[in-house]
């Protein structure tokens, strides 16, 4: 198997695993959450406004296992979107506070059984 097939082999895989996930819950910091374009889960016309957007890149290290320029070959790709569309950005107060001498964010996803990870 090729290098290409590879990645659309994990792609494959990675989609269908997201295709399990009912929602995903982001939480930021409030300066994210207001910057305009982060809360932003499309479509995407351009290359700045998926750069910009929070779920656009979440969703593509879900899918892709990273975010790197190929990141960004296809905006319309549906897999994509459909992930982004159940992304919901909320602000953290926590780290809101520890801003901007840290930053991060804390992930919590429900599956479609109902079962819930958090990030540490």
């Amino acid at each position: 198997m090729n290098e290409r097939d590879e990645r659309l082999t994990r792609r494959s895989v990675a989609a269908q695993a997201a295709d399990g996930i009912r929602a995903m819950e982001v939480r930021v910091t409030r300066a994210a959450l207001r910057y305009p374009g982060c809360d932003w889960a499309g479509p995407w016309h351009t290359m700045l406004q998926a750069k910009m957007s929070i779920q656009y890149a979440v969703a593509a290290a879900l899918l892709h296992g990273a975010v790197d320029g190929r990141s960004y070959d296809r905006l319309d790709d549906p897999a994509l979107a459909a992930l982004a569309a159940k992304i919901a950005l909320r602000e953290e107060p926590a780290l809101t506070a520890a801003f901007p001498a840290r930053q991060g964010a804390a992930v919590t996803v429900t599956l479609a059984d109902g079962t819930t990870h958090i990030s540490a």
